[in-house]
């Protein structure tokens, strides 16, 4: 889950460069934060006993 994601370098006008593998973006697992998802800001204002997930 942690490998880089490809795609067609969908900028070119010809078919031989269109179907060339093109880097779109490298993805990053950063520990503590992508354990958890963000709280929404209306849940943190209605409950205030609620604290916002560490990273975000």
């Amino acid at each position: 889950m942690n490998a880089p994601i490809y795609g067609w370098d969908i900028e070119q006008s010809d078919a031989t460069a269109y179907y060339r593998k093109k880097l779109l973006f490298n993805q990053r697992f950063v520990a503590p934060r992508d354990y958890f998802w963000p709280i929404r800001e209306y849940d943190l204002i209605v409950n205030p006993n609620l604290v916002q997930n560490i990273g975000w």
